[in-house]
């Protein structure tokens, strides 16, 4: 009986010892390993472990034509960019499957001297098939002209998320670049889109 008691009590003492050794161990240090390996399994933290939105790649295509060029209406446009243009398009997107796309920019053309030509400003709105929109913009364009006689003008711009609908109400942009051309002599335009979208 003696025998056995003693054995309780040395177990006793060590687990209390063992208990003070870890108690000066930081608790969040096991999440931190975690988050850590499951990044580099995977490339993204969830939610649970970092307690931010995880960044879900993001890619689309889109086509469409230059529908429109008129002065730019007052306020929405500086005088350095007197233009504005009117944009209509369809394509596939990351997330939202099917779109329809629609916007403006910015823009100074003139058509004897292309190279001279600038845009920004842009303000568009990608919408799903169910309705849910996604609202994107940037700030300004780098332009390019292909060689002659192509008629193509190629752009890129940082492209950023303004709000959103339904899924999208607080979609966020990570990283995104716009990229595409148009035609100054059919209008028609293609563009393609790539980085990261944290969901709400």
């Amino acid at each position: 009986m003696k025998t056995r008691n003693a054995t309780r009590v040395a177990s006793l003492a060590a687990c209390a010892l063992t208990l003070a050794a870890c108690s000066d161990v930081d608790p969040t240090g096991p999440q931190d390993d975690l988050a850590a390996a499951v990044t580099a399994a995977n490339g993204a933290i969830p939610t649970a472990i970092t307690g931010t939105r995880p960044a879900l790649p993001f890619h689309g295509t889109t086509v469409g034509m230059l529908v429109g060029m008129i002065p730019a209406p007052e306020g929405r446009c500086p005088e350095t960019l007197p233009m504005m243009a009117i944009y209509q398009g369809a394509g596939n997107v990351t997330h939202m499957g099917k779109v329809q796309v629609s916007g403006t920019e910015c823009l100074r053309m003139d058509p004897s001297d292309p190279s001279s030509g600038a845009s920004g400003l842009g303000d568009f709105t990608l919408t799903a098939a169910n309705g849910d929109h996604l609202f994107v913009a940037y700030e300004s364009t780098v332009m390019s002209l292909e060689a002659p006689p192509s008629p193509w003008v190629l752009w890129s711009a940082e492209v950023h998320s303004t709000g959103g609908t339904g899924r999208f109400e607080n979609a966020e942009l990570v990283d995104a670049t716009w990229n595409g051309g148009v035609s100054l002599v059919t209008y028609e335009s293609w563009s393609q889109m790539d980085g990261h979208i944290r969901l709400r």
